[in-house]
């Protein structure tokens, strides 16, 4: 009996030897896991961060040029009304010797004599006053 429970304590010192190292070897492995674990979240936070720099850049970037384009559509429309204007002196003149549209004379103006019918008639009539139908001589 003595041999079986010799051989029974030895059957559990190597069980309990083999679990142990078992046990150290799972316990290296988790401690692993966590570290691996660690630098993948350590790696997804730094690309993350990256990525919100990358976002804030290129929103700037949008806005800046956005600004950029609206300056220069605003400089452009500036530019245009400019050159589409006159000077003071030079509109002046315009507006007194071209009537404005809408505000001309409500009745028609007297035919000049030219070459359409009613000139034709202008001129008879102009001849009419003077007294005779042709030239005059002196």
């Amino acid at each position: 009996m003595k041999g079986i429970k010799r051989e029974e304590r030895a059957a559990q010192e190597a069980r309990e030897s083999r679990e142990a190292r078992t046990l150290a070897e799972l316990n290296e492995l988790s401690a692993y896991a966590a570290q691996v674990q660690q630098a993948r979240e350590a790696a997804d936070a730094a690309e993350q961060a990256r990525h919100q720099e990358n976002v804030k850049a290129e929103e700037r970037a949008r806005l800046e040029r956005d600004e950029r384009e609206r300056k220069q559509r605003e400089r452009d429309l500036a530019d245009a009304q400019t050159r589409g204007r006159f000077p003071p002196d030079v509109a002046e003149l315009l507006i007194r010797s071209r009537p404005t549209p809408g505000l001309e004379h409500l009745h028609r103006q007297p035919p000049s004599p030219g070459k359409t019918r009613a000139g034709r008639e202008e001129r008879a009539r102009m001849r009419d006053e003077r007294g005779r139908g042709g030239r005059e001589h002196r």
